[in-house]
This record gives C-alpha cells, structure tokens and sequence, in this order.
C-alpha cells in the first residue's frame, strides 16, 4: 500500500474537518435518541418506510460519531423492516430493538464492549422466542 502524501493545506484541512466531527460526535447521543423516537413514532403509525429510512439514516451516521455499535443495530433492524415491509409487521420484534437501542443510549454502549456483547446477545436470544 502506498503512503500518501498530503500538502500542509491538505493536513489543515484535514484537521479542520476531524475538528468538525469531533465536535459534532460529543452531541450525537441526542440525534440518536431522536432517531429512536422517530421509529417509534413512525411504527407506532405503521409507518414501516419512513422506520426503514430513519434505521438507514443511523446505520450511516452513527459510525462516524463514534457509535458503532448503533450502526450494526440500525442496520439489522432495517433488514427487518425491509422484511416486514413484504409480509406483515412484527410488533414483539420491534419492540426488542427499540427497547435496545434505548438501552444501548442509556448505558453509552458506543462500541463492542462486554456490555455490548451482552447486549447483542440478549437481542438475538429475543429474537430466538
């Protein structure tokens, strides 16, 4: 792999825009809590295609601020939507991934942790029943 060079314009740049996200990382925990409302609103409705957006709105954002762990849920509870969406909509279902995204807010569970092993653990086992 090559190593590239970047310009001192490039690397203050650069740094200008982690400044940026590292800024933007330290509030992100309110954008997902919002997000969380948003699908349970928006399944609360039977809104099952603005849920699918709003899961794919976190799977795409949330690594970025440091919430990688919200970017694999997010992504597996859309799948599940998007199943749904073709056959019929599973409150129990959606209540287990709400109620761990909320848990995985509440406990600042940002990345693959024990905790978050736990809880990853504990969504596939609900899921199992």
């Amino acid at each position: 792999m090559t190593k590239v060079k970047f310009s001192q314009r490039q690397k203050d740049m650069l740094q200008k825009a982690q400044k940026i996200i590292d800024s933007e990382a330290t509030g992100y925990v309110d954008q997902l809590r919002n997000h969380i409302q948003s699908l349970k609103k928006s399944i609360g409705s039977g809104d099952i295609t603005q849920a699918i957006q709003t899961c794919h709105h976190m799977q795409g954002q949330a690594g970025t601020f440091g919430w990688p762990l919200a970017t694999e849920i997010a992504g597996w509870f859309k799948r599940i939507l998007i199943h749904q969406q073709k056959a019929s909509i599973d409150d129990k279902t959606n209540e287990v991934f709400l109620n761990s995204l909320e848990n995985m807010v509440e406990n600042n569970l940002k990345s693959h942790s024990k905790d978050a092993l736990k809880l990853i653990q504990n969504l596939e086992a609900a899921l199992q029943k």
